[in-house]
């Protein structure tokens, strides 16, 4: 409503009368017009097809909106701001300036502006203002902590605008100017923040403040950036896996047959497979494994998992390798018996060491 021009009791020529415009907006305001509750009942509608039934409920005389944990975006903005600064505490500059970047990019502009002109909406928007002005002071903080005084400089000037009594923002700026070897700007800075506070407020500026004008004029060494070194990541170490060298035998024999024997191949083959039967027994029986070559030759591999037991192998590798040891002379004896031939073998047995995980 206007003010009165006359005196107490009087009113000037109409301008503020009972029909004034200014009374019948203020009448408006006081008491919701007729259609109000039917046209509550039409924004409520489509909330609900928008949003689901089940998510607009009645509520005394009203209407709220069930919200899951996270889905209203203040909620995500005061918890990114309360991590950002729980951060930049224990020196992680780095998390704390992605952590309020994330909060401010949340606003995408003042807050309530379409309930401006009402008293609800006037009364709420203070608050959340001065909340994203808390989240700006906060990102200045985390980019001075990084190193980034010569770039936030235009910026805080331009805060400084637009807010001149918030002493956080002047003293941001002080120390920015000085870090930037600017030391005669930060100390008119600190003259034009007090100039602003007593002229105006009529009021010295805070005791932080005026600490650290005497800093910049001792060049006290705190003020300089300190940045943690960064610690390497915790990583278990491994016990080292104990390593053995053992030996591997591996024996390879080429078995022929006479020319005789070549002419009928169902007698050569089942010569060889008896061959293969009394060489693959031995081979077993000294703990090694063996498999069929190619035309019938024949590799055994022995792998000792003790050292005793390597004595074993070279044993088995001799046993079956070569033509003067007694056992395979008579394998061979046997099985010519059986067939009316004899076998030409050769074998070769190599003894090679081999590293094992125990």
């Amino acid at each position: 409503m206007c003010a009165p021009r006359a005196a107490a009791g009087a009113t000037s020529s109409g301008s503020c009368g009972p029909g004034s415009p200014a009374s019948r907006r203020a009448r408006s305001r006081a008491r919701p017009p007729d259609s109000a509750a039917g046209a509550l009942q039409v924004y409520v509608h489509g909330l609900r097809r928008a949003l689901g039934a089940e998510r607009i409920e009645r509520h005394g005389s009203g209407y709220r909106a069930r919200l899951a944990q996270g889905e209203l975006d203040l909620d995500r903005f005061e918890g990114l701001v309360e991590r950002a600064e729980r951060a930049l505490v224990a020196d992680a500059a780095d998390d704390a300036a992605a952590d309020v970047q994330a909060a401010l990019e949340l606003w995408r502009g003042p807050a309530l502006a379409d309930l401006a002109d009402e008293p609800l909406g006037a009364a709420e928007a203070g608050p959340l203002e001065d909340s994203r002005l808390r989240a700006l002071e906060l990102r200045n903080e985390t980019r001075l902590a990084l190193g980034e005084h010569g770039a936030l400089v235009g910026e805080l000037e331009r805060l400084i605008a637009d807010e001149p009594y918030r002493e956080r923002l002047r003293g941001q700026l002080m120390l920015a100017l000085y870090r930037s070897g600017r030391q005669t700007e930060a100390l008119a800075a600190y003259r034009d923040a007090r100039g602003a506070l007593v002229d105006q407020l009529g009021i010295e500026p805070s005791e932080e403040l005026h600490t650290l004008e005497k800093q910049i004029l001792r060049h006290d060494q705190e003020l300089q950036i300190v940045r943690p070194q960064p610690q390497p990541k915790a990583v278990a170490e491994r016990a080292p896996v104990p390593v053995e060298r053992k030996l591997v035998t591996i024996l390879f024999a080429d078995l022929g047959i006479t020319d005789e024997l070549e002419e009928d191949p169902e007698r050569a083959q089942a010569f060889l497979d008896q061959v293969h039967r009394e060489a693959e027994a031995e081979i077993a029986a000294a703990g090694g494994s063996s498999e069929k070559g190619i035309a019938g030759a024949l590799l055994a591999t022995f792998g000792a998992p003790a050292a005793h037991q390597d004595a074993h192998a070279v044993r088995a590798a001799h046993q079956p390798g070569v033509e003067q040891t007694s056992k395979w002379r008579a394998t061979r004896a046997h099985v010519a018996r059986l067939r009316g031939t004899t076998a030409e073998i050769s074998a070769h047995r190599r003894i090679r060491p081999v590293a094992q995980d125990s």
